[in-house]
């Protein structure tokens, strides 16, 4: 494995479907990539629960 390989990337995301209407959330850790070190980038469920059930 190669150091780019064990680094994790600065974004995590979710998409979720309700109907025809598609949401899609990131939460990104842009100093992870501006410091070169792991992402503890998090996409809170609390955040795609409350954000979802405004999709209908």
């Amino acid at each position: 494995m190669t150091e780019a390989q064990a680094v994790r990337p600065p974004l995590d995301d979710a998409a979720v479907r309700a109907g025809d209407v598609v949401g899609v959330y990131f939460a990104a850790d842009g100093m992870a990539m501006v410091n070169g070190r792991t992402s503890d980038a998090k996409l809170p469920p609390a955040v795609v629960k409350a954000q979802s059930a405004k999709l209908g």
